[in-house]
Formats: C-alpha cells, structure tokens, sequence
C-alpha cells in the first residue's frame, strides 16, 4: 500500500453537549477510508484524538497515542461513538473551553505498516442540543458573560407564574381534539389503496398482523424496529447463491438459476439513488452456484455450474471499460463455493468438486502471483455457507454437508488455520450473515424442510 487517504469523510461534525457539570454523552461520527482509491472493507484499528488549534491534545480514546479500538468498516464507511466504546470519556468542558477543535484519526488494517494518519483532519462544529432544568446548573457551568439567573429581570416568565389552567394544558396529553385538521384528515385515511390513500397518512393495527394493502413502512416497538423496504426488482427473478457484490457503492449481481430454465449469465448493476438495475454485458458462460468478490476494483464471477458441467473458469468484470475478460482459472471445477477478499487477496471456500461431492477445500488468488494457491482444508466439507469477516477471521457459517448443519468454524489467514465457533441455534442452508455493532448476524436460508 503506498499511499492512504479518507475519502468522501463527512465535512462537519455537530456535537451535542449537555450543559452540565457531568461527562459529555458520546457523540457519534462517521468517516469513509480508501486505498489507492478502493473502498477499504474489513476490521480495522483505529485511534481518534481532539486537538485544538495550536496542536495540542484535549482528548485521546485512550491512555496513550497508539491505543487503538476495533472498528468494522463495511464498503469505507465506519461509525464510532467519541466518547464511547470503551474510550475515555469526553470532559465536560471540553467544548466549552476550546471554540476550535480539530479530530485526528489514525488507522491501521494490519499490512505491517502501523498507524497512519487519515486526511484531512475533521474541524468540530459544537452546538448545545439541551438544557439542565436548573439554571443554577448551567451557571455553574458556563463561561463569564454568559446568560444566568442573576441577568433574569424579577418579572421573567417561569412555570410558577403560569395559571393553572395554562399549567394543566401543558401537562395534559395530546388528544385528537389538540391536532390540527390536516392531521387528523390524513389519520382518518383507511381507504383500501390507489387513490384512497394519501401519501403521509397513517393508521395503526395490532403486532403480527400484516400491513393493509397500500401501507408498506411502519415501524414499531421500543426501541423502534427497523422493517424492511421493497425496492426496484432484477430484471429475472434467480437464485443468487453468492453472486452479489457491492462496488464502488453499488450493488452487482451476475449469474443464478431460473426454475425449469436453467443457468443464466445476467450481469446487472442497482444505483441506490436512483433504486433501479441496469443490465450490462453478460458474462462469457452462464454460471450459477457462482461465487463472487471484489478486488482491486473489479468483479470476479469464480466457477459454478453450466447446465450439468461444474466450471473451474473465472471471470473478470472491470467497471471502467464495462467488460469481461478472463481470469486465472482454478486448479479444479468448483460450484455452490462462497469468496471473499482479505488483505489484497481473494479466498474461495468449500463447494462442489466436479463429481459434486462437498470439498473443504481452500483457495487463495494473489494477484501479484497471479495464481491459486491451496491453503489450509476446512475442518467440515461443505457447501453453501455464507462467510464474513469478525475478529482478524474468516467465519463459515452454515451450510450443507449433505443436509443442512448449524456449524460454524473460522479461519486465520495468517496463521492458515482453522477453529471450531459456536454452532448456530439452527441449521441454515444458504443464509444471510452479516457484521455490524461486533456482532455476527445470522438469518434466513433452509432448514431441510422450510
């Protein structure tokens, strides 16, 4: 890696600060990294540090410059709490003692190199966002000059002052007759869909029961639960198997099966901003039970299946130039394998050999060999399991080893070996798994009878 640089960091960070005598809650922020303008995926260290503007340090996430938290970054992107994680907490005067203060962030992905600063350094815009009830608090706490009791004239407005009839108006709760008529016209909306709903109307129903036809977001519980949105479809409805990627912030699926149809070679690309699929070029060979990663800014499709012929062939998609080529092909056939891209290198785990037998074999693509090597076997020979990065490893996770299975091993590249997890609660043939908060999220996929 010769050169390192965020990308595309947010320009501005707004802080809330509770005006007291207590420790600051901890603020959010997000930032974006990029190498040699490749969006960095994977766990990586990280430090934050706040300096004002002569240079000097007023906070640090540790007890000492190099002490570092661990911090998934999905695509770029990452989100951490200053102030929390297990980083020391932010003083309470900090932004009221220096008007000016500048984030630095260091990051470190465990090539060798260490820390290096990302770039620019973020200047931090404050803005109290709450007030301590007691103005003897905030006195106490602010700096001279500042708005206190003793600048209050004696006929200053408080609570005390009130009538209690305005009183007892404030406190009571907000009913249907409190509402203006534009929002009661619009809870009063129950039409059946098409032109009898209005766009922001809102009605309510019991947990468990499905939204009425026309109603599609909601959102429920304490705290609130997120709930999954429909978007634009792909032009063919197909199995995916592990044919899905995301580059350079969009989402490319190529390859699949279609029911009594058979292997496809469809390549297209989805555009969040605009929630739609754009068909591109298709693939050489159709393929599915193709596995699928990302390196150096290119899409790999790698082995699958051809009608009945398992493929060891690899293709290569470059965005750039909006074409295949051909990639170096595998030592054997392969299908129904899952890929992932590790430190500048592609893995390919488990699968289907040409006789469809399930493997526990490991392949490593290095393109500064430009070659696949065999790494150390997966403890249990199995296919369709989904992989992601957690804790320095390589977690395989579900899977068919002839049936479903709840198993779960991880692999350490650079050790080139392999431990047995925690099993799932429940057999998953082809699930969903994902890495977010330092947790592994497991859903979906077949159980052997649903």
């Amino acid at each position: 890696m010769r050169s390192m640089k965020s990308i595309g960091q947010i320009l501005f960070l707004m802080l809330g600060v509770v005006i007291s005598l207590q420790a600051v809650s901890p603020v959010p922020y997000s930032g974006k990294v990029a190498i040699n303008g490749v969006n960095y995926h994977g766990e990586a260290k990280f430090t934050f540090l706040l300096q004002d503007k002569e240079g000097k340090v007023r906070w640090r996430n540790g007890t000492s410059d190099d002490q570092t938290i661990r911090v998934q970054v999905f695509n770029g992107r990452y989100t951490v709490l200053l102030g929390g994680q297990g980083m020391n907490v932010l003083p309470p005067q900090l932004f009221l003692d220096y008007e000016e203060l500048y984030l630095r962030v260091r990051f470190d992905n465990g090539d060798g190199k260490g820390l290096r600063n990302l770039t620019p350094y973020q200047r931090i815009t404050s803005s109290p966002h709450a007030l301590v009830a007691e103005v003897a608090k905030v006195a106490n706490s602010v700096k001279p000059g500042s708005v206190n009791s003793q600048m209050l004239a004696s006929d200053a407005v408080t609570s005390d002052k009130l009538s209690p009839q305005i009183r007892a108006e404030l406190s009571a709760p907000i009913g249907m007759n409190r509402l203006s008529a534009e929002v009661t016209a619009k809870l009063d909306q129950n039409g059946s869909g098409g032109s009898g709903i209005a766009v922001g109307s809102i009605i309510s129903f019991h947990s468990g029961q499905p939204a009425p036809a026309g109603y599609s977001l909601y959102q429920r519980g304490a705290p609130k639960e997120l709930v999954w949105e429909e978007k634009a479809p792909v032009s063919v409805a197909r199995y995916a198997y592990d044919g899905v990627e995301v580059l350079d912030d969009k989402i490319y699926f190529v390859g699949g099966y279609v029911s009594g149809v058979g292997s496809k070679n469809i390549a297209e690309r989805y555009e969040s901003a605009t929630n739609s699929w754009e068909s591109l070029n298709s693939m050489s060979v159709a393929r599915h039970g193709v596995a699928s990663a990302v390196l150096n800014g290119k899409f790999y499709a790698i082995g699958g299946l051809n009608v009945s012929n398992n493929l060891s062939s690899v293709e290569i998609y470059d965005p750039s130039t909006e074409s295949w080529s051909a990639g170096v092909a595998l030592t054997s056939a392969v299908t129904h394998a899952s890929a992932m891209t590790v430190n500048g290198k592609i893995y390919l785990i488990g699968g289907k050999n040409a006789s469809n037998q399930k493997i526990d074999q490991v392949l490593c693509f290095d393109p500064s060999s430009n070659q696949w090597s065999t790494k150390a076997n997966m403890p249990t020979a199995r296919e369709s399991m989904k992989i992601v990065w957690f804790e320095d490893r390589i977690w395989a996770i579900g899977g068919n080893d002839g049936s479903p299975v709840n198993k779960v091993e991880s692999y350490d590249p650079t050790t080139d070996s392999w431990k047995v997890e925690t099993s799932l609660k429940k057999p998953r043939h082809w699930p969903v798994a994902w890495v977010t908060n330092d947790k592994i999220y497991a859903g979906g996929g077949y159980n052997g009878t649903s």
